[in-house]
């Protein structure tokens, strides 16, 4: 009998650049830094994290 049990993760482009933006935005804010590592800080609108959280 053949192993027909396949299992596929896949997440979608939307997602991951939603997490690479949180990233840039949270390395503003802390030591430990996460890809991807900007030298330049970049201006977010204040309610950011209420936006990112609707989504």
């Amino acid at each position: 009998m053949e192993n027909s049990f396949v299992m596929v993760t896949d997440a979608p482009v939307s997602l991951n650049f939603l997490i690479y933006i949180q990233n840039i935005f949270l390395n503003q804010k802390r030591q430990e830094l996460r890809f991807p590592y900007l030298s330049t800080r970049i201006v977010f609108k204040e309610d950011f994290e209420l936006k990112y959280k609707e989504l």
